[in-house]
């Protein structure tokens, strides 16, 4: 069992690293004050999805439906009004994935 620390040591040091967030990313990603466990999860894997599409052009247009889909997700979470930093989310995977269609259908 002493191999596995190490392990997953040299999983996470080859691991690539994240790209910067700019300030517009920024600003999108910004912490929900206090959400219960169960949005928390669901914007952290939206949150993956999100910077991993930053960082990869080639698969970023699918990324972000997977973000948008995982924060429509934890919207439904709420009874009430829902918060701006998650409707935000929301908003940028939306504009982004126009941006990336309208992109693809000009190079076609």
């Amino acid at each position: 069992m002493k191999v596995l620390p190490l392990v997953l040591l040299c999983l996470a040091a080859c691991a690539s690293p994240r790209p910067p967030l700019g300030p517009e990313d920024a600003h999108v990603l910004r912490p929900l004050s206090d959400p219960p466990d169960d949005v928390r999860r669901l914007v952290d894997r939206g949150d993956d999805f999100f910077v991993q599409a930053i960082g990869n052009p080639g698969a970023a247009l699918d990324l972000y439906a997977k973000a948008r889909a995982s924060y429509l997700e934890a919207q439904t979470h709420y009874s009430g009004i829902v918060p701006a930093p998650l409707l935000d989310r929301v908003k940028a995977c939306v504009t982004r994935i126009a941006a990336l269609q309208r992109e693809q259908h000009r190079t076609r």
